[in-house]
């Protein structure tokens, strides 16, 4: 994994206001122990990423934007290969942004500029309606 690599963010669409995703598709959960799902673009193309998602993985999402991980270290927010994904070689490679380090106001702005930092490169995909 490189700075440049880009990772790929799916945006449910409860997350999309005004068309644009809000700081909540940024910020994870405690259920999510505080990591937050991405999939490594050198693996695959924005909207294959997008279908992997929606099809195989029969969840819901209204688009994919990106960060990279030079932006994440940028953050202090450490990227790292999901364990379950490398322990199976899926081809489709699934990482995590780490947030443990962080809570409350520095954790949300973290996730604010995790999606300003999306927003600059724009949606990469979007399923047509």
């Amino acid at each position: 994994m490189t700075p440049e690599t880009i990772l790929y963010r799916q945006i449910h669409e409860s997350w999309i206001k005004n068309s644009r995703p809000t700081s909540q598709a940024f910020k994870p959960t405690p259920k999510d122990n505080n990591r937050l799902s991405v999939h490594y673009g050198a693996m695959l193309t924005a909207e294959e990423a997008w279908l992997y998602y929606t099809k195989q993985l029969q969840l819901d999402s209204g688009g994919v934007v990106a960060v990279t991980v030079a932006e994440c270290n940028f953050l202090d927010l450490p990227v790292e290969p999901d364990a379950v994904s490398l322990a199976k070689s899926d081809s489709i490679r699934h990482a995590e942004i780490n947030f443990e380090s962080f809570s409350g106001n520095t954790l949300k702005k973290k996730a604010r500029q995790l999606r300003e930092f999306a927003m600059q490169r724009g949606w990469l995909y979007q399923p047509k309606r």
